[in-house]
């Protein structure tokens, strides 16, 4: 029997204050930092050892087959034997690059640690790096590399970085494959001499630690090599006048949109609602890049905005794909919307959708010892200061149409846009 009675919408209720769980922190007396957090209800634990010194430091060709060949042998044991005993104690290795820092992460149950670690540290303090591995290594990046550059959102982002960051900065460098081809075992060896080191590393530890984890992972951190830490090579951007450049990849069925202008960085007291506003404007999917230029108009499969912010500079980002004679509608559209938002900001529903979208995507952030832990390596890695979360939430709690209005018109100034496109270079934008 079909029940015909009316269904009554469950009542939503707001999350309130958020309790943002803290990781218990330790210096240890070579240099390094160790960082743990003791929750959830498996027996599993995430390691992850930051080394400072990333792709800025070392170059992004060096970082990156360093980590690429870090588990294929180490002293008095072979690649083989890595992958066996990672497999048989159903561990995981993950490698993570970035511009100021190299990182590691290993995944593990409790009850396989002791097994595990003592591989983790040789792969870690003595790896081979084994002249065979370092070849195929390249040629599988070289290939990766051959294989992004015939994607128009890879040439979009490679000329929106340029205008951003300026031709020379070092973001906007652009390896070619002869870069990884070229790239020798001698070369990988001082490389990583040069970032795995005790001193100035940051070790995170999360979930469920037993006092015997935790002596096991501090005599490993201990192990770590003491040699100097490197210098962060911090370099801000400066970028290119307003602009559009295009770049051609001939035969395109779509053309890649990446659009922006410099931003404030998050020490900003203005920050967190500037970051608000985008999201209002493309940050969710009932956004309003979103709602105007896929929904109603269908231009796009989809279009979204975000607030990027590091230690070394701080901007907007609207990027898009389209059909090519679309483009300078999507443009167009994309302008007109950044405009609207100082005239006509989110109000009423759509202002109570937003605050719940951000409130939950704060909240999703620190669901688990996993998730916690990669908040506060992110912490380290770009550069977020104390108190981020917290103002975070205050910002979410207190927005309102009027501050939104206030910020676009403060910071938003789509004559500042530089807008990069790849794809037919018969897409030219007209006057916005």
């Amino acid at each position: 029997m079909i029940d015909s009675r009316p269904i009554t919408a469950p009542e939503i209720y707001p999350i309130g204050t958020i309790d943002f769980p803290r990781m218990e922190i330790t210096a240890l007396e070579n240099g390094a930092t160790l960082h743990a957090y003791n929750g959830g209800d498996q027996d599993l634990l995430r390691i992850g050892i930051y080394f400072q010194g990333g792709s800025r430091e070392v170059g992004v060709v060096e970082q990156s087959l360093c980590l690429a060949t870090l588990t294929e042998g180490a002293v008095g044991i072979d690649g083989d034997d890595i992958a066996d005993i990672l497999d048989f104690n159903g561990a995981r290795i993950a490698t993570r690059c970035h511009s100021h820092y190299t990182g590691i992460e290993l995944t593990v149950l409790n009850s396989r640690l002791s097994s595990v670690l003592p591989v983790m540290s040789k792969i870690v303090s003595r790896p081979s790096f084994p002249v065979q591995a370092i070849k195929i290594a390249a040629t599988r990046a070289a290939a990766q590399l051959r294989l992004a550059r015939e994607q128009v959102m890879t040439l979009a982002f490679e000329g929106f970085i340029t205008l951003m960051a300026g031709k020379n900065h070092p973001a906007a460098f652009q390896p070619t494959e002869k870069d990884y081809l070229d790239c020798d075992r001698d070369t990988l060896v001082e490389t990583w001499s040069k970032i795995a080191t005790a001193k100035s590393c940051h070790v995170f530890v999360a979930g469920k630690i037993n006092g015997n984890d935790m002596t096991l992972i501090k005599q490993f951190v201990l192990d770590l090599p003491t040699s100097p830490s490197l210098d962060l090579s911090i370099k801000p951007y400066i970028a290119q006048k307003p602009q559009v450049l295009v770049t051609e990849h001939a035969g395109s069925l779509q053309n890649a949109i990446m659009a922006g202008m410099p931003a404030i960085n998050r020490n900003s007291p203005d920050y967190a609602n500037l970051r608000l506003s985008i999201m209002a404007l493309g940050g969710y999917f009932g956004s309003r890049l979103m709602s105007n230029i896929r929904e109603e108009k269908g231009l796009t499969y989809g279009i979204s905005a975000s607030l990027a912010a590091s230690v070394d500079a701080a901007y907007i980002s609207i990027n898009a794909q389209c059909n090519c004679s679309y483009t300078d509608e999507v443009i167009r559209e994309t302008a007109k919307e950044m405009n609207l938002l100082k005239t006509n900001p989110p109000t009423g529903d759509e202002l109570s959708r937003l605050k719940a979208f951000a409130a939950t995507q704060l909240l999703k952030s620190f669901e688990s010892p996993v998730s916690i832990m990669s908040q506060y390596i992110s912490q380290l890695v770009v550069g977020i200061p104390a108190g981020y979360f917290e103002e975070q939430q205050k910002a979410i709690d207190s927005l309102t149409g009027d501050i939104i209005a206030v910020c676009a018109s403060k910071y938003i100034n789509t004559d500042e846009l530089r807008i990069s496109i790849g794809g037919e270079a018969s897409s030219t934008l007209i006057h916005i």
